[in-house]
């Protein structure tokens, strides 16, 4: 009999069961995809670690070293398991020609031309075995690849007065310390001779003095350890864990909105089974009290409605699952092109059917809670109301017939929406949460690509950037540099910063390095999360990673030691940066120009910017010069590019379930209605006049779901997204909005298709006749 009963259901109601099964379908498809996608990012993190041997603590190091003093302090200590020194001859961007178009200028990458490592730390190929070049050839970055679209075959020349080498490009390299574009540093491989020969004619060499480490746990006392030991420290200092964080970046920003979304379906596939229900019981209410009434327990008749519902979930939940699986490498393209394709594990393959099957059985549960409705129906009440009608509907008066303003159609169609409002709340939070899908990565993908990003990344709003890194010819550039400003009358404002490294005492009394930005920060100020920035010079602002893990908030104090003297510091501010794993400081020090990692200036000129920036590129080729636009094309263009196909896929899939909801919707509306429409036939409306009936109601609860979700939109979801971006260290974000995007050509998609949608489910109305009138 079950079968009969469920076989009956699903050929009555076969449209409404298609459309669950696809937006179960669709919310298993993304939530399968973003567990492969995690498992896929985590293990190929993983196995690219293991692979290149990543190092446990890196010193970068510009200037003399003493190669004997290092190995003796590495032979002494216990901590240290391997060690070695690596060669970066550094390239300016001016004397290196990839052969295609680019602007030199704005190019922000350091470029470092090495040979592959023997100890640890090795560079690896696409296949992810170690890079191997022979004299004359090269291993490029892959940002190289995607970002001048190099090929296998092409030739890169360098040169510089007289001197010019040609290397072809053989490969391709996935590095560990400086895959990802966040990271203004690139390796090149090439062979020892051309590596020799170049370096007689051009470049200066910088160290990487690298550690392998017994056991990362004791990293931090490490840490320590290399701050008191008098090795070279003139540079940034890396770790495991911030490598790790920093490989993980791009990818994880996408796979955290990717859940997000698909819990949001989640809910809207909840929404649907609800009202699926409810619907069904009203329908069958009689029938349901008959069952009662012969005795048949209410187990087993609630056993009878919900055995659809547990065979749709089922199904779709599988369905998803197998279009996860077909579309997998779509989603781990970027992941698998930067970091290699991780072997297969069997965490791989549990893990997101683990996910599929939570998700299917959250979709029963929540089934079965909807059905304890059936406690409410009494075989009295189900036999004396006739089967119709069993729940009440709240009635509003509106006195139709002395309006002279708007059509009595469409006046009848809002009539019906306040009149069987709970009905319609649920349409109305699926336009809701559909919107919010929309809008929330469109006005994220904005933001991002806009100018006012900066403020994300502790980086000054500035007409012009100029980056001096640490070099033996660096102070005397800065002076040049200097005085080309105070000269310059084309400039309106300037500030320049300098970035040092000091020492300061945790709460556990042990010392700790800190690297602080210092200068006149009220300039050019940031957006401070709380507090302000630094003005004297007892004041220090940090970064909202850095603030966290110290435990500092505004007014705390921090014991700095600036020449070997302690000196406390106030905590001024704090402010959001996503650059530098996050964990960056700035105040308003002294210092001297010898001790300084690297200079920075934010310029604002009265005239022509482009012209200007042409001009200081040509002047001073040892620095980095750029607008705003081009340093965040260059750090975030992967992940705009990721979040560009990710707001595609984020709309396309509203639309659908928006579509599909609708639907639904209308179809078992009008079998609801299917009385009433034959009533209002016998008594002379016509099938245009329903038909503008029903699209009217649609229309109305479309309007205001489209307004409930772009309000939400444009305040819960920054600070969803200050949420996930908190791990990297900003955690208000404020949207920049496209009013054209956001308020016009979205609203207007969306109601486009439900329109369209509409239209196509209200042609059903026309195949009512009188005699349905009888039936019902």
């Amino acid at each position: 009999m079950f079968k009969r009963i469920v076989k009956n259901d699903f050929v009555k109601n076969k449209g409404i069961s298609f459309i669950l099964f696809l937006s179960i379908t669709l919310s298993a498809f993304l939530v399968a995809s973003s567990f492969h996608m995690t498992m896929e990012l985590t293990h190929s993190i993983s196995t690219m670690f293991e692979k290149s041997k990543a190092p446990s603590f890196i010193q970068m190091h510009a200037g003399d070293i003493d190669q004997a003093e290092i190995d003796a302090w590495s032979d002494e200590n216990e901590l240290v398991q391997q060690e070695q020194t690596v060669k970066m001859l550094n390239i300016d961007n001016m004397n290196i020609d990839f052969g295609s178009e680019q602007d030199k200028g704005i190019e922000i990458m350091d470029k470092y031309f090495i040979t592959q490592n023997t100890g640890f730390d090795y560079l690896l190929d696409m296949k992810s075995d170690l890079v191997d070049v022979s004299p004359g050839e090269v291993a490029l970055p892959l940002y190289y690849m995607e970002q001048y679209d190099m090929e296998m075959g092409d030739v890169i020349t360098i040169q510089n007065e007289g001197f010019s080498k040609e290397l072809t490009v053989t490969d391709f390299v996935r590095d560990v310390q400086m895959n990802p574009s966040i990271i203004h540093s690139k390796r090149f491989v090439i062979h020892e001779e051309d590596l020799e020969q170049i370096q007689s004619h051009i470049g200066e060499m910088e160290y990487a003095i690298e550690f392998l480490l017994t056991d990362h746990d004791k990293l931090d006392d490490f840490h320590a350890m290399y701050e008191k030991s008098g090795l070279p420290q003139q540079g940034p200092t890396i770790d495991y864990p911030l490598l790790q964080a920093l490989n993980a970046i791009t990818d994880g920003i996408v796979v955290a909105l990717i859940i997000f979304i698909s819990m949001l379906l989640i809910i809207v596939a909840a929404l649907c089974i609800r009202y699926t229900i409810v619907s069904t019981m009203e329908e069958d209410f009689k029938e349901i009290g008959i069952m009662k009434a012969i005795g048949m327990p209410q187990k087993n008749i609630k056993w009878i409605y919900m055995i659809k519902y547990v065979a749709i979930s089922a199904v779709g939940s599988v369905a998803g699952y197998i279009l996860s699986l077909i579309l997998k490498n779509v989603f781990v393209a970027h992941i698998s092109l930067y970091l290699g394709t991780a072997p297969t594990s069997i965490l791989m393959i549990i893990v997101p059917i683990a996910a599929i099957l939570v998700l299917c059985g959250i979709i029963v549960l929540y089934c079965s809670f909807v059905f304890r409705k059936f406690r409410h129906i009494t075989a009295v009440d189900a036999l004396r109301s006739g089967g119709t009608q069993p729940f009440k509907q709240r009635k509003t008066r509106m006195a139709i017939h002395k309006s002279n303003f708007l059509n009595i159609n469409i006046l009848l169609g809002i009539k019906d929406v306040f009149n069987r409002m709970r009905m319609y709340v649920v349409l109305l939070l699926v336009f809701v949460i559909s919107s919010f899908i929309i809008i929330v990565p469109v006005n994220f993908l904005n933001t991002v690509q806009s100018n006012e990003f900066v403020q994300y990344m502790g980086i000054e709003k500035s007409d012009i950037r100029i980056d001096l890194q640490h070099s033996d010819q660096m102070n005397d550039v800065y002076d040049r540099i200097a005085s080309r400003l105070e000269k310059d009358d084309d400039v309106s404002k300037y500030a320049t910063y300098v970035t040092k490294k000091y020492e300061f005492t945790d709460p556990d009394g042990l010392l700790e390095t800190l690297v602080i930005e210092s200068g006149d920060f009220s300039a050019f100020p940031l957006d401070y999360l709380h507090g302000k920035e630094p003005v004297n010079e007892d004041e220090l602002a940090l970064s909202y990673l850095n603030a966290d893990e110290m435990g500092k908030k505004v007014g705390d104090s921090l014991e700095l030691f600036i020449d070997g003297n302690k000196k406390d510091m106030i905590i001024s501010g704090i402010y959001q940066d996503v650059t530098n794993g996050g964990k960056t400081a700035k105040a308003n020090l002294s210092f001297e120009p010898r001790d300084a990692l690297r200079y920075e200036w934010s310029i604002n000129v009265k005239g022509d910017k482009d012209a200007k920036i042409e001009t200081y590129r040509e002047r001073f080729p040892e620095a980095t010069v750029t607008n705003i636009n081009g340093y965040l094309h260059q750090t975030f263009g992967h992940t705009i590019n990721q979040l560009r196909v990710f707001t595609i896929v984020a709309i396309v899939i509203s639309m659908i379930i928006a579509g599909l909801i609708t639907s639904l919707f209308l179809r078992m509306l009008i079998a609801k209605d299917i009385s009433q429409i034959a009533i209002m036939k016998m008594i002379g409306f016509s099938n245009r006049d329903i038909h503008w009936q029903y699209t009217t109601r649609v229309m109305i609860v479309l309007f205001f779901g489209i307004v409930v979700g772009t309000l939400m939109a444009n305040t819960v979801g920054p600070i969803l997204i200050g949420g996930l971006l908190s791990m990297m260290g900003a955690t208000n974000i404020s949207f920049v909005i496209d009013p054209m995007q956001a308020y016009i050509l979205c609203p207007l998609v969306m109601a486009a298709t439900v329109a369209a949608v509409s239209i196509m489910n209200i042609v059903l109305i026309k195949d009512i006749k009188m005699d349905d009138l009888k039936a019902g």
